[in-house]
């Protein structure tokens, strides 16, 4: 036998015995390396806009999953229902997101916190929502008559009057403050503030209130980013006030040609998107007029992000980073690689059945790795007692 042969013989072995010993040791921690797959059974209920729209819906969902390397069929349910079977899933929640999920896109202006400085005098507009704080008047001297030369004793004194006041705003929400950056400019964060996830539903309320527009600019609109943990604090939604100049955005879905699951400067999951030509230049021109403001790259009506912008950008080239694992990165590309759906579709039901367990790439990698270190090391070996 010559060298080689014994030297990948010996690698194989070696590598058997490395993992026999780390999977008795190591058990729980190494039963992380496989993925359990499933297939599932998702029931959608249909708005009257995706009943006139069923096929297209069906279309659109169909190839999601496929974009997403799952296999998946679609079919007519009972009255205003869609019937999605996919296998091959190894998140099914998620899955059932993608199925859901709008997947609107939308790249927007941002207002910073600079221009909307008269939102802190909308007093009476939060007073509406806000619950009162009792507050209690001075009390009382503790005769029971009021003293005023001249006058006869009136009597018990009145007990403490209790008023209620408005809670404020800042009570609610944290609004952002200016900062100074690494050359000593002042710059402004692209979120106008925070709200703790308990209050957003109040908040929501508050700043759909048409008496708002009185106090920040008329073509304004809120969104929220995603839930985030502040430090030694709780969890937290950033507040970003959208310039929606009345209309629809000049960049959305119909603007991308292709979108695909990517990795950033940092290794984190990311989304990368190609514009069209004439979206391309759409958004260099978009960026050039927001050089040292943020844009907003909003999704299903939550803001993925809000970068600074730098300097223009050509070519259409667009990396989108957030907080999302690899398999959120791969189910909004497989969106975002389609058409947004028509109309509202919710999850009426769903099945689950587990389908088989496959390793994970990261776990065959490391094997790989593992055996040819140890066929190397066999053959310098086997090289050095050959020449002995």
């Amino acid at each position: 036998m010559n060298t080689w042969l014994k030297s990948v013989a010996a690698g194989a072995g070696t590598t058997l015995l490395i993992f026999l010993i780390a999977h008795t040791v190591l058990k729980k921690k190494l039963s992380a390396t496989t993925r359990q797959l499933y297939k599932a059974n998702y029931t959608l209920n249909l708005d009257s806009t995706a009943q006139a729209n069923a096929r297209l819906a069906a279309a659109i969902i169909q190839n999601r999953f496929t974009n997403a390397g799952y296999s998946c069929q679609t079919s007519a349910g009972a009255g205003p229902t869609l019937e999605i079977t996919a296998a091959g899933i190894d998140d099914t929640l998620l899955a059932g997101q993608m199925a859901t999920g709008r997947g609107r896109i939308e790249f927007r202006e941002i207002y910073t916190i600079n221009q909307l400085t008269q939102i802190v005098n909308a007093e009476k507009v939060f007073a509406k929502y806000l619950p009162a704080s009792p507050k209690q008047t001075t009390p009382p001297p503790e005769e029971d008559t009021v003293a005023s030369p001249g006058l006869q004793k009136l009597g018990p004194a009145p007990p403490a009057q209790k008023t209620e006041e408005p809670v404020s705003i800042f009570s609610l929400v944290e609004f952002a403050q200016l900062y100074s950056d690494e050359s000593g400019r002042t710059q402004f964060p692209a979120h106008a503030g925070m709200v703790p996830t308990a209050d957003t539903a109040l908040a929501n309320k508050i700043l759909r209130d048409p008496e708002l527009l009185e106090y920040v600019p008329s073509d304004t609109r809120f969104y929220y980013g995603p839930a985030e943990t502040i430090k030694n604090g709780g969890p937290i939604h950033y507040l970003y006030a959208i310039r929606t100049k009345n209309q629809p955005a000049e960049l959305s879905n119909k603007s991308i040609a292709t979108a695909y699951p990517d990795f950033n400067s940092h290794g984190s999951p990311a989304i990368s998107l190609q514009f069209k030509p004439a979206a391309s230049r759409r958004w260099a021109r978009m960026t050039e007029a927001n050089i040292g403001r943020p844009i907003a790259i909003i999704f299903d009506e939550v803001v993925l992000s809000a970068p600074n912008v730098l300097s223009s950008i050509e070519g259409g080239v667009v990396s989108i980073s957030g907080a999302f694992t690899l398999e959120q990165a791969k189910a909004m590309a497989a969106q975002l690689s389609g058409e947004e759906l028509p109309g509202e579709l919710t999850l009426a039901g769903y099945t689950i059945a587990a389908e088989k367990r496959i390793i994970s790439a990261r776990y065959l990698l490391l094997v790989l790795a593992i055996f040819a270190a140890m066929t190397g090391l066999a053959f310098l070996i086997f090289k050095l007692l050959k020449h002995k």
